[in-house]
């Protein structure tokens, strides 16, 4: 365990362990990528079966690299065993950018490896955003509300984008990851946007449904992961990377996929409701579990709770004088 050199050192002995582990797998994928261009899409899943190879190993790698640089405490639930001939749907809350580097470790040899959905501006992170190009993962545009005023034949492009990715993972075990909070929490976010929760954002669904929706019955069952840092709540990557990771809770359950979870988002007005209360009692579980990793009794979420109605009372006094 390197937990124990000065935090700078640990910082660049990891940095150093991530960039060549990461650059080493990023070439070899670009090479499978490169060479199913020259082959002009023939034997596709061949080769996206060679690139997931690559890409296991990475997740093994990142496990070890976790390992050796930090003394973590991890306590994970994890009541399910090995299975790399299905197909699933991951859903997870999102707190940092160590959330990614967990699911490796914690998936390496659980599950096909895991595809997530990534910004479109990752595309053009050199290697990274190539390797990630040729294990098919979607890229998705984030068009701001004032953009989409004004641009409304942009409001579903990104639906369009994960059913055209979805299609490609026909017939190919896979891992689909999906962060339906849409952006990593922070008390600052959850305030801005109202969210209901004290621990979590608010989730969309629009792309967790669409996903099911495009897959069909490749989708064998939902994996629900809720993940925590409860002694690195700021910033727990920079903690990861100064070997100041203290402890990392996460439990994993698995959710069957039965018919009523499967149907069309976008034009079926019944279904649109039920699945987003669906949604809506996955993310109060989930919300519950967080508490109870984290430690708080009824007390203090009671107080808490109290103190941000105040505040919002507050603010509301205060807006007719505004």
């Amino acid at each position: 365990m390197l937990s124990f050199l000065p935090a700078w050192l640990n910082i660049c002995i990891t940095l150093f362990l991530l960039i060549i582990c990461t650059a080493a797998v990023s070439f070899a994928i670009c090479a499978v990528a490169f060479l199913r261009l020259m082959c002009f899409g023939l034997g596709h899943k061949f080769f996206i079966r060679t690139a997931n190879k690559c890409m296991r190993w990475w997740l093994r790698r990142i496990r070890e690299i976790m390992k050796i640089t930090n003394n973590a405490d991890w306590q994970c639930e994890i009541p399910i065993s090995a299975e790399h001939n299905d197909s699933y749907l991951l859903i997870s809350n999102h707190i940092s950018w160590l959330d990614t580097l967990v699911l490796a470790a914690v998936f390496a040899d659980l599950r096909p490896v895991p595809k997530f959905f990534l910004k479109h501006s990752l595309l053009y992170v050199p290697f990274v955003g190539w390797a990630c190009w040729g294990l098919d993962m979607p890229f998705l545009r984030r068009y701001s509300r004032t953009y989409l005023l004004k641009h409304p034949e942009k409001r579903f492009t990104d639906i369009e984008t994960s059913r055209e990715a979805c299609k490609k993972f026909s017939g190919v075990p896979t891992m689909m990851v999906i962060f339906p909070e849409g952006t990593r929490f922070t008390p600052e976010k959850r305030d801005l946007s109202k969210s209901p929760y004290r621990h979590l954002m608010q989730p969309k669904p629009t792309t967790i449904a669409v996903a099911l929706e495009s897959l069909g019955r490749q989708f064998n069952k939902i994996i629900d992961v809720t993940l925590c840092y409860p002694d690195n709540p700021k910033t727990p990557f920079r903690d990861f990377l100064a070997g100041r990771l203290k402890k990392v809770c996460i439990s994993i359950r698995e959710i069957e996929i039965t018919d009523n979870l499967r149907g069309s988002y976008l034009t079926d007005k019944q279904y649109k409701r039920s699945f987003s209360l669906w949604l809506k009692e996955l993310w109060q579980r989930k919300e519950q579990k967080m508490s109870a990793m984290k430690g708080e009794t009824g007390e203090n979420e009671k107080a808490e709770t109290g103190e941000r109605a105040e505040n919002d009372n507050s603010e509301q006094a205060q807006s007719p004088s505004e």
